[in-house]
């Protein structure tokens, strides 16, 4: 499995000044550039605990799967 794309949620945060997001139904992520490079170094660094290492990897492809989508939303009309 590849790693996740740091540089292209942060890129993408950067972009879109830094907003907060929703990543899914409890979690929020951003709102200051601070508190998106903090996300970006908890997603990137591996944890010893199975649990909290899916919900690391987990939080990181919720994160790419935004930018993602974000990315598609702009280039075209048809639904997401």
């Amino acid at each position: 499995m590849s790693g996740i794309n740091i540089e292209a949620i942060l890129t993408w945060a950067e972009s879109r000044g830094w907003p907060e997001v929703a990543i899914d139904d409890w979690n929020l992520v951003g709102g200051t550039e601070t508190k998106w490079r903090l996300f970006a170094k908890y997603v990137s660094t591996p944890r010893a605990d199975p649990k909290a290492e899916t919900d690391r990897l987990r939080y990181g492809r919720l994160a790419e799967l935004v930018v993602a989508a974000d990315r598609l939303r702009q280039t075209t009309d048809e639904p997401i």
